[in-house]
């Protein structure tokens, strides 16, 4: 089996199953006055949707809210970079959201969803803590009947959660919180919605499953109040952006599409992978989106399609290999004389540009096999398969430094050089480098870490043992 075939097929694999060693004193308390909650009743649609076989019929009576609190405790941090740093006591699985309207980070908590069946605790629960971006002080928390199911998503001054349990005592839930931390509304009539964007104060979600496909799903428009504005036929949720009047959806692995976000009316579906790493929203640049060829077993190339019509604009078919596997995409600084400029990484180690007419403007050879998309910030920053991280000129792809960094680490874009971000279950490596590629300091953990999410000067981090981690760039 070819290194392109072998790739490939492990990549629709990944899509498909989609104490500590810092230097920290002991938590000391900083608890605060859990908000008592009252679910309101929401107005629900009758919906018939499958359950899965030998399990109970999920109810839509739903099960009080938990006794229990998450209790907050804060941590002393002793890293020179940790502005501060705070412990959970329920676990957390994704990364954190961060709220650029009032500051806050917030964070979702709650044993894994779907939990092997026989778990101790039967009926997990789960909830959601904001924190005050300044100093990590505790603005309000909330429980859920059930662990949170994906990272919050922030939109228009509230947070949308969606919860889930294997229990099937309650259907998947999506609960939205106001910036004070009153629940605004509730819904079980969705089916496994992931959030995918907003606008006005409308928050689009889809069907998100284990086994993604291009079709068979429901993209639903959910008002301010929590009342569905419509709802179309989609694809898993993999991604979307709203751009030029339409919302482009990543219906699945293998297909893209344009809703309008006013009425759900579907413009287009062209089938073709997105070149971004799931969850991630498609590369928009010139009014156009960026594909693969459909199928497995096509010639590989890059497509570039009219976001309004879907129709394909130019083809990049290199003339330098056979084996052409592309990974992912980027935008590059708009150059003089063209409307937009792409930076783009292949399997065998090449990163190349094109311009909006799908010429290739500069190409650079690594020295390993890739599997990760380039990051862009003052230089185009990609690693390679040795664990080496480059940082290429964005204007003609020329090398400006190298540095190792440790296996299977993947660069962050930061506005000063990039943050590299290393987890295992092992250890976990946060690694800050200058713009000229000098290592500034390193943060070094037996936590599992999630991927920080960096805004302004300031990255925030979540670790699977409910720890939250606030770190200043420079």
């Amino acid at each position: 089996m070819s290194s392109r075939r072998s790739y490939l097929l492990a990549l629709a694999g990944v899509l498909a199953g989609c104490s500590t060693g810092e230097r920290e004193s002991p938590p000391t308390s900083d608890r605060t006055t859990r908000l008592s909650e009252t679910p309101t009743p929401t107005t629900r649609r009758p919906t018939a949707r499958s359950t899965p076989q030998e399990t109970p019929e999920p109810t839509d009576t739903p099960r009080p809210l938990p006794d229990e609190e998450i209790d907050v405790q804060r941590r002393t941090a002793r890293h020179p970079r940790l502005r501060w740093s705070m412990q959970l006591s329920e676990p957390v699985q994704h990364p954190p959201a961060h709220d650029p309207r009032t500051g806050r980070v917030y964070v979702g908590a709650g044993p894994p969803s779907f939990a092997p069946v026989g778990s101790d605790d039967p009926d997990p629960f789960g909830g959601v803590v904001a924190f005050e971006s300044t100093d990590g002080t505790v603005a309000w928390r909330s429980v859920t009947r059930a662990p949170v199911a994906n990272p919050p998503f922030v939109h228009d001054g509230r947070v949308h959660l969606t919860t889930a349990s294997n229990s099937y005592r309650d259907r998947p839930r999506v609960v939205a919180f106001d910036q004070g931390g009153t629940r605004q509304w509730e819904r079980t009539d969705l089916f496994t919605p992931h959030f995918v964007a907003g606008r006005d104060g409308t928050v689009f979600a889809g069907d998100s499953t284990d086994a993604p496909r291009s079709s068979g799903r429901t993209l639903y428009a959910l008002a301010p109040d929590g009342s569905i504005e419509w709802e179309s036929e989609a694809g898993d949720a993999m991604g979307a952006q709203l751009v030029d009047g339409r919302l482009l959806y990543r219906a699945g692995v293998q297909a893209m599409a344009a809703y309008d976000p006013a009425t759900g009316d579907r413009h287009w579906q062209r089938e073709g992978r997105g070149l971004r790493a799931p969850n991630e929203p498609p590369l928009v640049a010139g009014g156009h989106c960026f594909v693969t060829p459909p199928e497995l077993d096509d010639e590989g190339a890059i497509i570039a399609r009219s976001v309004a019509t879907g129709a394909e604009q130019w083809r990049y078919d290199p003339p330098w290999t056979d084996n052409f596997v592309p990974t992912a995409v980027a935008a590059l600084p708009t150059p003089a004389d063209a409307d937009y400029s792409i930076v783009c990484t292949e399997y065998g180690g090449t990163v190349f540009a094109l311009d909006d007419t799908g010429s290739e403007r500069w190409r650079f050879g690594m020295e390993a096999t890739n599997n990760a998309g380039p990051i862009v910030g003052e230089s185009v920053y990609v690693t390679d398969d040795t664990a080496t991280l480059y940082a290429l000129d964005p204007a003609d792809g020329s090398e400006r430094w190298r540095q190792s960094v440790p296996d299977l680490a993947a660069p962050i874009a930061t506005a000063d050089g990039p943050l590299v971000f290393e987890s295992s279950e092992e250890r976990s490596v946060l690694l800050s480098y200058g713009s000229d590629g000098a290592e500034r300091w390193r943060f070094e953990s037996d936590r599992f870490l999630h991927e920080p999410i960096v805004t302004g000067n300031r990255a925030y981090a979540t670790a699977r043992d409910g720890s939250v981690f606030a770190f200043d760039l420079s």
